[in-house]
């Protein structure tokens, strides 16, 4: 079993949906958030996608901010909810299944791995909360988005992931991959020391661990 990982393509800025191609490495395909604008440029991201169906066995789409940007996260998810219950219902052999990884639990074919899929939203704490408002274009491009959206949808995703670790873990799984768009760790290493100590790196990630008992 392998999954091949990709993220933050960027394919809206300039629109390359058309012309970007992936070169199978594995079956499955991960694509991790900010991969284009759903609503905005849908036909361009729904084909990109459709493309990779007729690649992969199973192609993975966590949303990211980005996915949501010049619409709403409501007009956003019902659009890629469509796409794959259309998918779905064609039962097209030549194409591989699309999983929309919006708090959703996927057991790989083949395999006893369990996939744990959601976008992870970051933990803006109060300190942070001017500069991460007035910093990311999150809160000008997103209808009906603020920090205070932000942190409740972190708080729903990160209570998600906990009860569905515990829940695997009392039935016996313990090979677990778990997928996000936001990163779940602060760590040093895992942050470029170009933005270490930014005032904004709060809307990037989240120490998830340190936050899984008060949040």
């Amino acid at each position: 079993m392998a999954i091949q990982i990709l993220s933050d393509l960027h394919l809206e800025a300039p629109k390359a949906y058309d012309v970007f191609e992936i070169e199978p490495k594995a079956p499955h395909l991960a694509l991790l958030g900010d991969i284009g604008n759903v609503v905005a440029h849908k036909d361009d991201f729904l084909g990109f996608l459709t493309r990779q169906l007729q690649r992969f066995r199973t192609v993975m789409l966590v949303p990211g901010n980005h996915e949501a940007y010049h619409s709403s996260w409501p007009e956003t998810l019902s659009v890629l909810h469509a796409f794959e219950n259309d998918s779905r219902a064609r039962n097209d052999s030549s194409l591989g299944e699309f999983v929309l990884l919006d708090r959703r639990v996927l057991r790989l074919p083949d395999s006893d791995i369990v996939v744990l899929g959601c976008s992870l939203f970051s933990y803006v704490p109060p300190e942070s909360r001017m500069a991460v408002s007035m910093g990311m274009n999150d809160f000008f491009l997103t209808d009906g988005w603020d920090v205070d959206a932000h942190n409740e949808t972190h708080r729903r995703d990160l209570s998600w992931l906990n009860a569905q670790v515990a829940d695997l873990e009392r039935s016996g799984v313990n090979k677990i991959i778990m997928l996000s768009h936001w990163s779940p760790t602060m760590d040093a290493r895992a942050i470029d020391p170009k933005h270490a100590g930014s005032r904004v790196t709060s809307a990037f990630s989240t120490d998830a661990l340190q936050l899984r008992l008060c949040c």
